[in-house]
Parts: structure tokens; sequence; C-alpha cells
């Protein structure tokens, strides 16, 4: 376990990474893996003369590399993100029933697709995805990428504050997190039951936003902030858990 680092042994931050061109967009949100790339959401807060959009920063972790940035985007909050085929699916938009998709390999918004709820938690299952419904454990499983639902997954939430979600075969890793913390960073595993299978606590610092696999490595994604000489400062760091 430990976060990933630069070539000084220090914690990499991805923000600094991209060279100014997350200026104004302070905030990680929603991450996810096809496999080989890592794709993380940043947010830009919106203001009286700055609209609300996000950018999606993709690379890889071994060799790292940096691949792309996003142009400004319309996708919400972002909150969580899945990918499959080629797309990523993006969600919460706040009261808005759509999920966003986006093409992994130019970082370009697609078509939306309306759906009939809100939600902040999404991730791959079977050939369909599971979803959570905002303010709710209910994780509702649809078969194929319409989002037609047919099941549901009830679950309960040990921790405060849903974040994303990662799924492994029929296992779904929730992520847990209160604000900045430093020991309220939780993963949960549940089995295709809703059965809490284990607990584990993150041994990080700041807001636990997702969780996913790059290959067999299960890595979480954590956004920090601190007041340094008066100014808020934002990083975005990402830390391995294991196989």
């Amino acid at each position: 376990m430990g976060y990933l680092k630069d070539s000084d042994g220090k914690k990499l931050d991805i923000r600094k990474l991209c060279k100014g061109e997350l200026k104004h967009f302070n905030v990680m949100q929603g991450s996810c893996s096809d496999g080989v790339y890592i794709y993380i959401a940043f947010e830009q807060k919106k203001k009286k003369k700055r609209k609300h959009r996000i950018k999606i920063v993709k690379f890889q972790v071994s060799p790292f590399k940096m691949m792309k940035i996003s142009a400004p985007l319309n996708l919400g909050h972002a909150n969580d993100m899945a990918y499959k085929a080629g797309v990523l699916y993006v969600t919460h938009s706040g009261n808005k029933k759509v999920i966003h998709r986006v093409d992994a390999k130019t970082l370009k918004k697609l078509k939306d697709i309306k759906v009939k709820k809100a939600f902040n938690g999404i991730a791959p299952y079977g050939d369909g995805f599971i979803v959570r419904p905002m303010g709710s454990s209910k994780l509702l499983i649809c078969k194929n990428n319409k989002f037609v639902f047919s099941n549901v997954l009830r679950t309960t939430a040990p921790y405060k504050t849903s974040q994303g979600m990662e799924t492994n075969g029929d296992i779904v890793i929730r992520s847990f997190s209160w604000r900045q913390s430093k020991n309220k960073n939780h993963l949960v595993w549940y089995n295709k039951k809703g059965k809490i299978l284990k607990k584990m606590k993150v041994p990080v610092t700041g807001e636990l936003e997702a969780a996913f696999y790059v290959g067999r490595q299960l890595w979480v994604s954590v956004h920090r902030k601190k007041r340094v000489d008066g100014k808020l400062k934002f990083h975005a760091y990402l830390y391995r858990i294991g196989g």
C-alpha cells in the first residue's frame, strides 16, 4: 500500500503534472480506469462570471505518462465515472436526470442518456452497470447500457458520505469519506446479495473520492485541500491498496 510517488519519493500531485491546465479546476471528483489508463474528473466551481464545468485528465501509472486533458465539459459535478467499451459514463448533475457520456479516446462529450432518477454512483456490472440513486443505499442493476433496471441490491452504509463505486465480478466496492478526514476514509466490500464482506480504513488524509482497478491493482483517488500561508491549496493524489 502507499501513495503514487514522483522521482524524488514525494507524493505525486496530479494537478501539478497538468502544468496549469487545471487552473480553477480545483476539486477532484469521480475516477475510473479502463485497465490501462486512469480517468479523473476535476470540477470548476461556478462563480458569477464563470460557469460550472469539468475537465477530465487521462494518464497511465506504469510507466507514468500523461496522455490527455479534456476541454471544459458540461458534466454536472461528475461525482463518479465508469468505463465500458470506449466510453466514460458520468453521474451526478444535481436534479437533472441524465447520465453523461464521454469518448474515452478523444475526451469529447457524447450524447447524454436520459434516466428516471438522479444518480451519483456508477460502476460496470456484468454486461451493464450498477448505479446508486442519490441519497440511497439501494443499488440498481441494469443489464445493458440503456439503463433499464432489472434488479435491486440492498446494502447498508456503515459510514458517512458515500462516494464512488467499483466492482470486481459480483463484488461491489463502495468508498466512504467524511470531508477532509485523517481517520474517516473507508472501503467496504459487498457480495451479490448486499452483505458486507469486509471493511477497510484507508490511511490517507483528505477526501476519498473513488476506488478503481488498474489491472489487478486496486487504487483510490484522494482530494486534499489545506491552507498554506493563508491561501487554500488543492492537491490530487492516488493511493494503491493492492491486489
